[in-house]
């Protein structure tokens, strides 16, 4: 079925959105009714499009590895669900159920990025839209994460001394120790680009060298720059009663970008695993790439949104395996109870 530009303005999403870009937009969305039980995704599949919940409600459920699966989210109206796939595309993160009947608004991922290649100004608003909703569903993770490991007592470290920390992305460069512009064309992340991309891209970045063990930057601080890892490796952690690493970065990986993205303090510390060489690109640079509209912006932002997606995987993963290690640890527990009162006292 048809959406109708005032069935699109019942979602909060559209809201910066003018009348006349609604409009432009409305024909990549059709409109699908979803009766209660019935599955929308299922966790694992591809995923190739993404909907908005006008009426109804939604559960989101997540299979753990002893099985079975558990509800991690119910979704309301206005939510959207999947948005990933408008991304680059993917496997569905949770299996998706309508509680009751339900109403939705889908956009196919192909439908939506032949919006975007014909320079569409909503539909890259949109976009950023997603890339920000995904920002703040990894900061809901990190945090879920961390009451799972029970260290949400212990506050990140201070930085609010008169002295404000330096990055070392904005410290003094020097000349790189190797030509890396031949490797940026079989990176992942530049898969995309073309080699006069590749070197615009570049032109806006500094290049930055650092040995195992420094800190690029640490929890707390401003964020002044995002990182585009050419080699070695990052750890990302959160120091409480211990480090508690969340996730290790490669070739290819972003980092940082996230608190730009959301405006705010870094959540966590990142920490050379293996020396390191990257590119680092400041707040300027960070807005010219993310806020345009050219060839080059979109490659950008599509590569933001792909280490995010790599970024929900890993924090995704992280976080199913505590939930079911709680799992089993309250399952023996309850079994040594039950037993216990059987036995009775001796």
């Amino acid at each position: 079925m048809t959406v109708t530009p005032e069935l699109l303005k019942k979602i909060p999403m559209f809201g910066d959105l003018q009348e006349a870009e609604i409009e432009e937009i409305a024909g990549c969305f059709t409109e699908a009714s979803i009766a209660a039980g019935e599955t929308l995704y299922v966790e694992g599949d591809a995923a190739t499009s993404a909907c908005f919940l006008i009426d109804g409600e939604l559960e989101a459920l997540k299979a753990l590895p002893g099985g079975g699966a558990a509800q991690v989210g119910v979704i309301e109206p206005g939510s959207m669900i999947g948005e990933m796939a408008l991304v680059a595309g993917g496997t569905r993160s949770a299996t998706v159920r309508a509680m009751t009947p339900s109403t939705i608004l889908s956009v196919s991922y192909y439908f939506f990025h032949a919006a975007l290649d014909q320079m569409s100004a909503p539909a890259f608003k949109i976009l950023r839209s997603v890339i920000y909703r995904l920002t703040k569903r990894l900061e809901e993770l990190q945090g879920r994460i961390l009451e799972q490991w029970d260290c949400e007592a212990h506050g990140p470290p201070s930085f609010a001394s008169a002295a404000k920390p330096t990055s070392p992305g904005e410290g003094p460069h020097r000349a790189p120790s190797f030509d890396y512009r031949p490797f940026l064309p079989i990176i992942p992340a530049f898969a995309h680009f073309t080699e006069s991309e590749i070197d615009r891209f570049v032109a806006h970045a500094k290049v930055l060298e650092l040995p195992r063990g420094e800190f690029l930057y640490r929890e707390g601080a401003p964020a002044e720059c995002f990182y585009v890892l050419v080699r070695g490796a990052i750890e990302i952690s959160v120091s409480r009663d211990r480090r508690y690493q969340l996730s290790i970065l490669g070739p290819g990986r972003l980092c940082g970008a996230n608190a730009l993205i959301a405006e705010t303090a870094r959540d966590s510390d990142a920490r050379v695993r293996s020396a390191a060489f990257l590119l680092s690109f400041g707040q300027s640079a960070f807005r010219d790439l993310y806020l345009g509209e050219t060839t080059e912006c979109l490659k950008f932002q599509n590569m933001v949104g792909a280490n995010q997606l790599q970024e929900l995987k890993t924090a995704d993963n992280l976080l199913t395996t505590l939930v079911s290690q709680d799992h089993v640890l309250e399952g023996a527990k309850s079994r040594r109870r039950s037993t216990a009162e059987k036995n009775g006292p001796r």
